[in-house]
């Protein structure tokens, strides 16, 4: 049992730091999972194929390819209550960016 006098939470700050060189990297897919009390987000990127010619080549060509790979760039797992505040957080900010957008549409 802790001493009355022995706070049982420490609060630290948070200072992010490297931010700034951390790398960017372009996702334009997603697979999210849920597993034993987590999430899961695996993150990836695909280049299409290039196709060259009329639609009628590009359709033989299509047809040679077997697969379309999509490149891993980032995978992370979160607990519920942080995939909430992701969502949440997510959700303002685009809230944000829609109102930006429809200024500049206006203008």
């Amino acid at each position: 049992m802790p001493d009355e006098e022995t706070p049982s939470v420490i609060a630290l700050p948070l200072v992010w730091v490297d931010v700034e060189d951390a790398e960017t990297r372009a996702a334009n897919q997603l697979i999210v999972q849920y597993h034993e009390g987590e999430f899961i987000l695996t993150f990836g990127h695909l280049t299409p194929p290039l196709l060259m010619g009329t639609p009628e080549e590009n359709a033989a060509q299509a047809k040679t390819i077997p697969y379309v790979a999509v490149k891993v760039v980032a995978k992370m797992s979160s607990t519920p209550a942080n995939v909430r505040a992701f969502i949440e957080a997510m959700q303002k900010v685009l809230t944000i960016y829609n109102e930006q957008q429809e200024i500049r549409e206006a203008d």
